[in-house]
């Protein structure tokens, strides 16, 4: 068996947990997914089987394609809802500067990882030091941006959500981050779906109780039709 699958990673399970979970469905050893997407993240997770393992680089260069959701005047240790979560008191930004601070982010620019990621640095990922209190400085590291949209925002509530076309190695929770200090009440990640990866969409991608159900091989996409 040699392919990639199209999982559609669905929220409270890491990445490893999928690439474990497809070798037990199909049987394979040779598995592993192209691009970590955080526990509670949701969306398109391409998974490598077999030979097409060498695939996992040619697959993770390609842009993806996310719909995240935001909440203003909150901050949080994880730049997302899941952390720490902490009131600002600050008032919340009209829809217009919403928009137009949004454009901001367009292009290429460098952007810091945050602490709470999965990135290792001497042999440790950057969460494991974070949940043991620690910060170490992180290198900037260059991102592009395509194309990011608003597609909804309530002035009263400061929930919101929008659509982003990016590079791999974007951390569209520090995307928000920067949103929220730039408009002075701070925000934080609410939720987010990764609609496309490489080419991959959402739309063709599986579940794992699908997958299970009704058998990889049905779903299995070959090696030639990958590139």
């Amino acid at each position: 068996m040699n392919g990639v699958l199209n999982i559609y990673k669905e929220r409270g399970m890491t990445s490893f947990q999928v690439v474990a979970s497809v070798k037990r469905i199909t049987g394979i050893k040779k598995v592993g997914h192209t691009g970590t997407l955080d526990p509670e993240a949701e969306g398109v997770l391409p998974v490598c089987v077999g030979r097409a393992t060498k695939l996992v680089d040619y697959i993770m260069d390609g842009e993806k394609i996310y719909r995240a959701s935001f909440q203003f005047g909150k901050i949080s240790d994880t730049l997302d809802a899941f952390g720490e979560v902490q009131e600002t008191g600050e008032p919340l930004p009209k829809l217009a500067n919403v928009t137009e601070a949004l454009q901001s982010f367009m292009g290429t620019t460098k952007q810091i990882p945050p602490m709470f990621s999965a990135l290792k640095v001497q042999g440790k990922r950057l969460y494991e030091l974070a949940r043991d209190g620690k910060e170490i400085p992180r290198e900037a590291r260059v991102i592009h941006v395509s194309e990011i949209h608003l597609i909804d925002y309530d002035e009263s509530s400061g929930e919101g959500s929008f659509l982003l076309c990016c590079s791999k190695g974007t951390y569209v929770r520090s995307i928000i981050d920067d949103l929220g200090r730039m408009l002075g009440s701070g925000a934080i990640m609410t939720g987010l779906v990764r609609e496309a990866t490489g080419g991959f969409q959402k739309d063709d991608s599986v579940t794992l109780s699908r997958l299970e159900q009704e058998g990889a091989e049905k779903y299995l996409i070959g090696i030639e039709e990958v590139l």
